[in-house]
């Protein structure tokens, strides 16, 4: 995951506030192997999804609550420089994820293993293509069953992705992560648009289309008031 997106996704995520577990872990968190830090024990019982990217310095993959379903993105890498020739720093995070990120990162795992899977289609890799074919056909078989449950819960995403695109980005972060931000709001408005238009209540969210309508960017504004015009 991207190190900006897992801030802003963590601005949105819904706090379990109420599960046995979730209450005690927090929305973000990061350990070393050089602190005495270690994560509640309550991280033991979340459910480990699937390995969304895996290189030889990281390993990132999405956690779940078996008890309140809640999302959280794990991960661990190993940076290197130290001065210690011996030592290797090894850090490790847990972030909170609305399902706005969940859906997001999900999508993008799709398609970076369809492309990554593509690399080896032809007879010279016939083998590899099918190892990595079968480990691609697993993963969507997992990711459905994670979109079938974000379907059913498709109003906590539409609200993830209202904060997500009314949030005003700080000074800072649109000098630095400008592009990124433009990239996020448009994947944020498509993924609104298209659940919005599978709600059965679509007019539910009037107020929240109505401040979207005067966004201050055009491309979002005009989206959305032709969006409205279809209800």
């Amino acid at each position: 995951m991207n190190p900006f997106l897992k801030h802003w996704f963590r601005r949105y995520a819904a706090i379990a506030r109420f599960c046995q577990d979730c209450s005690v872990l927090p929305d973000y968190m990061e350990i070393s192997n050089d602190t005495p830090d270690f994560f509640p024990d309550e991280i033991k019982n979340l459910e480990h999804i699937s390995a969304l990217k895996m290189t030889s310095s990281s390993d990132e993959h999405l956690m779940q609550c078996r008890i309140c379903h809640t999302y959280y993105w794990y991960r661990t890498h190993s940076p290197g420089g130290s001065e210690d020739a011996m030592h290797t720093t090894t850090y490790e995070s847990i972030t909170k994820m609305g399902l706005l990120g969940v859906y997001m990162e999900l999508q993008e795992a799709i398609q970076a293993s369809a492309d990554y899977l593509k690399q080896y289609d032809n007879e010279s890799t016939k083998i590899l293509y099918d190892f990595f074919l079968q480990e691609h056909e697993s993963l969507q078989i997992e990711a459905t069953r994670h979109f079938s449950y974000i379907e059913a819960h498709n109003d906590l995403l539409i609200w993830d992705a209202f904060a997500c695109l009314n949030a005003q980005a700080s000074a800072q972060e649109e000098e630095f992560y400008n592009r990124q931000l433009r990239q996020l709001e448009a994947q944020a408005l498509k993924i609104l648009i298209h659940f919005l238009s599978k709600h059965r209540h679509p007019e539910l969210f009037r107020d929240q289309l109505r401040l979207l309508s005067q966004h201050p960017n055009a491309v979002i504004a005009s989206s959305i008031i032709d969006y409205t015009r279809s209800l």
